[in-house]
């Protein structure tokens, strides 16, 4: 059976506690918290028991960026990137955490004959594939499976990679297959909003394909729904079963079919801003989701 979780970035936001969290849910995911925030949520989670997932960064440091820019170029920032991730470790050892999720790869590697304007992008955060090739982005990845493997082993943390954007790299052959086949700790998160706007960008890309290819990997979905046509809105939005594809909405149901046939165990995330939505609404949206995981 699916375990579910809601997320909170950078405050512990009592209301939505109330508001999104059930009894029966399985834990949070915490994001970008400062150390008063911090103590609130172990001081809850003392009360209520829940599992605490990391979404990189737990702690707000000194490391300014979102995500941790393990494949820059530039190798000071690539060494200060899995820095600042060792520590996140440590401290999710300390914490007794259930995963640390982060971002990969960072910076993206994307094809700029694509059109991402609609993504809203850092520049700091992709690189253009022609300056990335194919052969250096697999020994960055084997260097970095290499790596998280060790930290997993020394902190007894699992890692948890949120694909953003899946490149051509990633879903075209088998680079990623064979690297989660020899790596089998480290596990995948899909977004269904990441990948929905991800289908409508690169024609190349066949969602079907990679989620029945990759879901033996899936660990933990994140979803929400949004809606993509001349420019993307409605980001975070929950997932409803009124919401109509013919309208640029994500085929949440496909998803969730393709992915609940083949992988049950895993955890499940309602990554949305339930204040868009009636109470009313926000228990039709966690009926029909957790009716799709328990058919």
């Amino acid at each position: 059976m699916a375990n579910y979780l809601i997320g909170m970035h950078n405050i512990f936001d009592e209301n939505k506690y109330n508001t999104d969290y059930k009894e029966w849910f399985y834990g949070i995911e915490f994001c970008n918290l400062n150390e008063e925030q911090i103590n609130k949520v172990l001081h809850q989670q003392e009360r209520k028991h829940f599992r605490i997932g990391i979404h990189f960064p737990l702690i707000k440091t000194d490391y300014l960026k979102r995500d941790p820019l393990i494949f820059s170029k530039d190798a000071e920032e690539a060494k200060m990137a899995r820095a600042a991730v060792e520590r996140e470790m440590a401290y999710a050892e300390r914490i007794r955490a259930r995963y640390m999720l982060i971002h990969f790869p960072k910076p993206m590697i994307l094809n700029h004959n694509l059109s991402w304007d609609k993504c809203k992008f850092h520049d700091y955060e992709h690189i253009d594939e022609n300056e990335y090739s194919f052969e250096v982005f697999k020994q960055r990845c084997e260097e970095v499976f290499n790596w998280l493997d060790k930290l997993i082993e020394k902190y007894r943390v699992p890692i948890i990679l949120e694909l953003e954007v899946i490149n051509k790299y990633l879903y075209q052959g088998n680079l990623l297959k064979d690297l989660l086949e020899e790596h089998r700790s480290i596990k995948l998160c899909l977004d269904t909003a990441r990948l929905h706007v991800l289908d409508e960008i690169d024609n190349e890309f066949n969602l079907d394909e990679f989620i029945l290819k990759y879901v033996p990997y899936v660990e933990l979905l994140h979803i929400s729904n949004i809606q993509v046509g001349e420019k993307i809105e409605n980001r975070h939005y929950p997932a409803l079963e009124s919401l109509c594809v013919n309208e640029g909405w994500a085929d949440i149901k496909n998803i969730l079919k393709m992915i609940s046939q083949k992988n049950k165990e895993l955890m499940v995330l309602f990554e949305h801003r339930s204040d868009l939505i009636s109470r009313s609404q926000l228990d039709q949206c966690y009926e029909w989701i957790t009716q799709i995981f328990d058919d």
